[in-house]
């Protein structure tokens, strides 16, 4: 049964830190948009885990929602680095997304 919940997604970007070194960091791109859970199957991650990634999460949006510019994405609390996107059925998008550790 798919589980509904929003994700905000994120963009990568370049900053200073107080000793003036340059970071990169995941920065909110907007407001939370629909998406559906999904499950991560079997042989999808054994084959992501031979390309050396972790898959975490599968999430679906709308395919007007989602721009390349989007690196990562936040949802539960916990931020997701985007790992693959796919079409899915007309309309919509699967993404993929590895946790990342904070």
């Amino acid at each position: 049964m798919p589980r509904f919940s929003e994700a905000t997604f994120m963009i990568l970007t370049e900053v200073l830190s107080s000793i003036g070194k340059k970071e990169r960091i995941y920065v909110a791109s907007g407001s939370a948009v629909a998406c559906t859970r999904e499950t991560i199957g079997v042989t999808e991650a054994y084959q992501a885990q031979a390309a050396g990634f972790k898959p975490s999460i599968k999430i679906r949006i709308r395919e007007e929602e989602y721009a390349e510019t989007f690196k990562a994405f936040l949802l539960g609390g916990t931020q997701y680095k985007i790992i693959r996107t796919q079409n899915a059925t007309p309309g919509f998008l699967t993404i993929v997304g590895e946790a990342i550790l904070q």
